[in-house]
């Protein structure tokens, strides 16, 4: 038997002898990777990630007995229409009282690579996102950043580095600049949450948009272990009895929708 052919099995097995209640979440991750885990070759991270309902701050917090960690503004950069986004493409900004950086990130289907490229202080980054129990190969370029966000397309344009303009071509993404803006901002707030074996050390974060928010907890798992580690981390969930979101998606793509709809439909004209 190959080892590609092992893993759904051994992945299972281990699962059931964890708990039999785990069997089924597991059964639905590793499904994500039916021929085994994802190409390890380009020494990529992973990372499974939860939508909690939102309400389930205060319990999620108490539960896991989640420390403070940081405070971020989050701003991102797309068209009225989200051409972007619609891409793949992620443009963002985070500042917080550490500094901020400046970060072009590409999600591509499970099948899709490229061969990004960093210099200098640049940040380069192959990581797979699994959320509902489906993993989303990403690649992100970053640099730092400092002073006022910049409002346009054109202005941004002129921030990004050569290295984050060289993955933006590689992946072919259109883009119009002049068409580009700044987003609303979103405060996203940072819990760290201690390891719980067989889990390691997992992360809350909290987006607060205008008319909106987002409740996540996430963990990191080697890339061989990543459906695994997303069926415990369900399971974990439910021990503590926290409720989870009916709608598992991106948190970006939650918040970028909820943002431009609101604009979309924001009345025109002044009202008392």
């Amino acid at each position: 038997m190959s080892c590609a052919r092992r893993w759904p099995v051994l992945a299972l097995l281990l699962a059931a002898a964890l708990s039999p209640a785990t069997a089924p979440a597991a059964r639905s991750a590793v499904a994500a990777f039916p021929d085994g885990p994802p190409d390890s070759q380009e020494n990529c991270d992973a990372e499974a990630k939860l939508l909690l309902a939102p309400s389930q701050l205060q319990p999620a917090i108490a539960a896991f007995n989640a420390q403070p960690k940081s405070h971020t503004k989050v701003y991102f950069f797309d068209t009225g229409a989200l051409d972007l986004l619609s891409q793949g493409a992620i443009v963002r900004l985070r500042q917080n009282d550490k500094g901020g950086d400046l970060i072009v990130k590409l999600r591509l289907p499970h099948d899709g690579k490229i061969t990004p490229s960093s210099g200098g202080k640049e940040r380069c980054k192959c990581e797979f996102d699994v959320i509902a129990g489906v993993p989303i190969r990403s690649y992100t370029v970053a640099t730092g950043f400092s002073g006022v966000p910049p409002e346009t397309g054109e202005q941004l344009a002129q921030q990004l580095s050569p290295s984050q303009k060289r993955l933006l071509e590689q992946a072919a993404i259109a883009i119009d600049w002049t068409r580009v803006k700044r987003i609303s901002g979103i405060q996203q707030t940072d819990w760290g949450i201690a390891a719980q074996p067989p889990l390691p050390q997992l992360t809350l974060e909290r987006w607060e948009w205008p008319g909106g928010e987002a409740l996540e907890v996430s963990g990191r798992f080697a890339v061989a272990n990543e459906a695994l580690g997303y069926a415990q981390l369900q399971q974990l969930v439910a021990s503590k009895g926290i409720s989870v979101s009916k709608q598992q998606s991106p948190k970006t793509t939650l918040a970028l929708e909820s943002i431009t709809h609101a604009a979309v439909h924001q009345p025109s004209g002044n009202h008392r």
